[in-house]
């Protein structure tokens, strides 16, 4: 299913509105492992804060991750990151 997409914030902040979680962690199960995972959520992060925007992930609404400059880890990040073993 794909995500209602807007704009916000003065064209400052996008926001991906996903119907379900499994679909907003499809956006990251392109990368084969959880620590590629975690390292492609850090790059999109990094991007994002470079361009000076924000690129919000909800879930029906809700935030489950913000990536760009200042953002800490979101519900998604936890949920793809390896564990500490």
């Amino acid at each position: 299913m794909k995500p209602e997409v807007r704009v916000d914030d003065g064209g400052h902040r996008i926001i991906l509105d996903f119907p379900d979680l499994q679909g907003a962690l499809a956006l990251l199960r392109c990368a084969p492992t959880a620590a590629k995972r975690a390292e492609l959520a850090a790059h999109i992060r990094e991007a994002a804060g470079a361009l000076g925007i924000a690129l919000e992930l909800q879930v029906r609404g809700r935030t489950v991750e913000t990536f760009g400059a200042g953002e800490g880890d979101g519900l998604l990040t936890k949920l793809i990151s390896p564990r500490a073993a």
